[in-house]
């Protein structure tokens, strides 16, 4: 039968310093790797806009503080629109907002994008209209939206007009938010 070698209260505080250590050196590069591993390997691939990326199903992703906005178009698609509006998510948030649109695309967009941050969105008319749907004129916040050959977004008071396509739709609301 071998004695066990007897230990002074400094070797077993020593050596309980050095396991303690190990096992703290280990856990921090476990740490590290892995948010690493989590970072490199994230599956979304990113565009040349750092606030972007592609999602699964082909929208463009933004980041807007902690929520997460799909585009129809890429920041670089909407380059040769005209943009000329100063109004910001400030001046949308919180308040009721018309949309004068026929296109169901433009709608989902608009409403997918800014609905979170307004009070509510409402189909309207811009002036008079035939429809059963509430007449708007600029003293009501309201986005006008024609179908046009060329795209570009502008204001008059508390109108919003865009002429085109989803890409002057998609400027308007990448300038809304503060990306462009």
């Amino acid at each position: 039968m071998e004695l066990k070698k007897i230990r002074t209260q400094e070797e077993i505080a020593t050596a309980e310093k050095k396991k303690i250590r190990w096992i703290s050196g280990i856990l921090l590069f476990i740490l590290i790797a892995s948010t690493l591993g989590f970072a490199l390997m994230s599956g979304e691939k990113t565009t040349n806009n750092q606030n972007q990326a592609v999602a699964s199903n082909g929208k463009f992703m933004a980041s807007f503080g902690s929520n997460t906005l799909y585009f129809t178009n890429n920041m670089s698609d909407i380059e040769n629109v005209s943009i000329d509006v100063n109004r910001t998510l400030n001046d949308f948030y919180g308040n009721r907002v018309y949309l004068d649109t026929n296109n169901s695309y433009v709608y989902s967009e608009i409403y997918s994008i800014l609905g979170n941050y307004v009070q509510k969105i409402t189909i309207a008319c811009y002036g008079s209209c035939e429809k059963d749907l509430p007449e708007k004129s600029c003293n009501d916040t309201i986005i006008v939206f024609r179908q046009a050959a060329e795209n570009k977004v502008y204001e008059n008071g508390n109108c919003t007009f865009i002429e085109g396509d989803l890409k002057a739709v998609d400027a308007f609301l990448y300038k809304t938010f503060g990306f462009y």
